[in-house]
């Protein structure tokens, strides 16, 4: 079977720079575009920033004021608390900064015909009279290397971002003009950022047919200046064909681990092997936690958002594929940078809440955690460090690696748990929660919060789920436990009430999910929490089935990129493979581009009416997708793992290998006219493995080590494995 696309064509002529061929290394990234004559390499690192205009907040930033002046209906005096003063010479929050591009112009006679990805390698090939242009960043050196045929003729321009809204920003914000360098075979600029924070330096080194890029920070600009000599001079040392072997050496074992996907539709093989790929170019360990855009940001304007940190779901969503997609130790640069924040979580709790030992994560921050926004909904949003504990958690489930349980996942969930039993009211039969939001949705524009809200209450559950099974491994917190026992039994799961159609998930308490809307927050308990137990004939099965009949009624005119692969997942979960698969279409065609970038606005109208404005461009439907195709072939729900549970119909054949599952379990199934064939399963830490019967209601043969040992029957089985024992399933 051919599990990866061999090479992936792009169509020159590139009009922007969002349709380049995409190449990282999770710090430095490029972007190849342009025209046949003009080859244009947009670059950018992920650790480019200006600092300045972080909000903090103040003595009067407490919930108390906030609930009192929210019942008071004073939604001006709420936003008062939070007001932040900058000073005109600031950006107006800490941004994410455009750098440039270098421009290399081809003569007569080399022009570009046509490009294309090589993913298995991560090697750019752009297709011209006099051979093939070949491009990589490397994985060990913030550098983009060229190779161009002998004879191949080019100039190389340097070109600092200039367009007229960053003109506008520098000036007001005291950044002076980029300097450009020019010298025999090399080429750069330095920008000098304000505030005492490094100079930047993009460079450039020509060597005969190969050229070398980076960017390189010094604390002067004879500083910088060196830096990136110094680092091109030892790739002109290596030459191309040297760091070219050892780049293709680390995409090899990169795709060695990834799980292998074979499935009979081309557009979701796509999605499935573009996201992969990208997510290496994203998040390699070592490198800065990616944000919304990763390591690619626009260079003809300031990036959508500052390309900053979003907790309330885009995060989360773009490291989805680490998970099922068997790379978990890549999400541990964006714990430790979130540890690192401790203290300063702490002190939010402490200065909104009164608390010493909570941990509040605000909704939307730069990389070091300083809030983005003024608005009180980017503070009371307590679900942000509730779900980073959950993902915390799931690392824990998908590797079992005990230190990290003890030493991040726990204690930060401590944290996130010690906000909500501040918040907690008890009326003396059960919890609630007097007040919270569901990200970004309102009913009208006096109410934007509610009690009970359930995206709130599915954190909550969450975390508190976690924190009971966590304390018992680790054999440790009695009380605490009991505690969260009794928050558990007692606190609602969500906002349910029969609103005609049978009992749903509300938003919050008295407001059903009125309209169409982007964020699927109020059925965060399906995905990602998992918290409802709905298989056929267990408790929440009609529950999720009518929360999901209002999702579908509510209808998708609001919805955008980043939702659609989420709700695919939902579906996905419910068992409707089909709604599953089409929605994974829609992402396809309404929100990938010519060059594959995944859009916040569709292209196309029709679909939502998130169109029409200026481009947008995230990484988190591409994840979002990249996951959705797995979910579609395994997942596990409430601790049962499901083979194929949402594989449409019509797919006759399909097959995976390795795809990560809870309890640290690598799997591999095969599919064959409508029906499971096989099933393997490597248990990499010797749990016992819970299945939903892969047969149906049919006997299934146990084989380890290669012998049959026994026949099992049963909806549910349960099978004890050894470390790295390796069974196999069959009808």
């Amino acid at each position: 079977m051919n599990f990866l696309i061999d090479r992936l064509d792009w169509p020159f002529p590139l009009e922007t720079m969002h349709d380049g061929i995409p190449l990282g290394n999770g710090l430095l990234g490029a972007l190849l575009w342009g025209n046949p004559n003009r080859l244009l390499a947009t670059v950018n690192r992920s650790d480019y920033w200006d600092h300045r205009a972080g909000k903090v907040l103040t003595e009067k930033s407490t919930y108390e004021n906030v609930y009192r002046l929210l019942q008071a209906g004073d939604l001006n005096g709420v936003q008062d608390l939070f007001k932040h003063n900058y000073l005109e010479t600031e950006p107006s929050a800490p941004t994410r900064l455009a750098m440039g591009r270098f421009e290399l112009v081809l003569e007569p006679g080399s022009e570009i015909l046509g490009g294309g990805l090589r993913m298995h390698t991560g090697e750019a090939e752009l297709d011209t009279p006099r051979g093939t242009v070949r491009a990589i960043v490397l994985r060990s050196r913030p550098v983009l290397a060229f190779k161009l045929p002998e004879g191949h003729p080019f100039t190389v321009l340097p070109h600092p971002a200039d367009a007229d809204d960053i003109k506008t920003f520098n000036q007001k914000c005291g950044y002076p003009e980029a300097k450009i360098v020019r010298e025999q075979n090399f080429c750069a600029w330095t920008q000098i950022r304000p505030n005492r924070e490094p100079v930047m330096c993009a460079a450039c080194r020509i060597s005969g047919s190969e050229i070398f890029i980076t960017s390189v920070y010094g604390d002067t600009e004879d500083q910088a200046l060196s830096a990136a000599k110094k680092l091109l001079a030892e790739c002109v040392t290596f030459g191309f064909a040297t760091l070219a072997e050892e780049h293709r050496r680390w995409w090899l074992d990169y795709w060695a681990a990834t799980p292998k996907v074979c499935i009979p539709d081309d557009d979701l093989s796509l999605l499935y092997h573009l996201g992969m790929y990208k997510f290496a170019g994203m998040a390699a360990p070592g490198t800065p936690p990616a944000g919304l855009q990763g390591p690619w940001v626009e260079d003809y304007c300031l990036p959508p958002w500052q390309c900053d940190y979003h907790w309330n779901i885009n995060v989360q969503e773009c490291y989805w594929p680490a998970y099922g997609g068997n790379h978990p130790e890549w999400l541990r640069d964006l714990f430790e940078m979130l540890w690192g924040w401790v203290p300063l979580l702490r002190n939010n709790a402490r200065q909104f809440l009164g608390i010493d030992d909570g941990i509040m994560l605000l909704h939307a921050t730069d990389d070091r955690g300083q809030r983005e926004y003024g608005s009180w909904l980017a503070v009371v949003d307590f679900g942000c460090a509730a779900w980073i504990a959950h993902m915390m958690w799931q690392y824990y489930r998908y590797t079992l690696d005990e230190t990290f349980l003890r030493d991040r996942a726990y204690p930060f969930m401590k944290g996130a748990m010690r906000v909500y039993e501040k918040l907690l009211v008890d009326d003396g039969t059960r919890y609630h929660l007097p007040m919270g939001v569901n990200p970004e949705i309102y009913d009208d524009k006096e109410h934007y919060w509610g009690r009970n809200a359930s995206f709130q209450l599915a954190n909550l559950h969450a975390v508190c789920e976690a924190l009971i099974a966590a304390s018992e491994i680790l054999n440790i917190d009695a009380r605490d436990r009991t505690k969260w026992i009794d928050i558990h039994n007692r606190t609602p799961l969500a906002s349910i009430a029969d609103t005609g159609l049978g009992e749903e998930i509300q938003v919050w308490d008295d407001l059903p999910l009125p309209h169409s809307h982007r964020h699927h927050s109020h059925l965060g308990g399906i995905f990602p929490f998992g918290i409802f137990d709905f298989a056929p004939g267990r408790p929440h099965e009609k529950l999720v089935k009518n929360s999901m009949f209002r999702l579908m009624k509510m209808g998708m005119d609001a919805w955008t990129g980043w939702c659609v692969p989420w709700a695919a997942i939902l579906h996905a979960r419910t068992g409707n493979g089909v709604m599953a698969k089409t929605l994974l279409d829609v992402t396809r065609r309404f929100f990938l581009r010519p060059g594959y970038a995944s859009l916040h606005d569709a292209m196309y109208d029709g679909f939502t009416y998130f169109t029409g404005r200026k481009q947008i461009m995230q990484l988190d439907a591409q994840m979002g997708a990249t996951t959705a195709v797995m979910e579609l072939l395994l997942h596990t729900r409430r601790g049962v793992l499901y083979v194929f549970p949402a594989v449409p119909p019509h797919w006759p054949d399909a097959a995976f290998q390795n795809i990560r599952a809870e309890g640290a379990f690598l799997v591999s199934a095969i599919w064959t006219k409508g029906r499971t064939v096989r099933v393997e399963i490597d248990g990499l830490a010797g749990q016992t493995l819970k299945i939903a019967n892969p047969f149906g209601k049919a006997t299934v043969q146990l084989v380890r080590t290669g012998k049959p040992v026994e026949k099992i029957a049963g909806d549910i089985l349960e099978i004890p494995t050894a470390i790295n024992e390796k069974i196999t399933l069959l009808p």
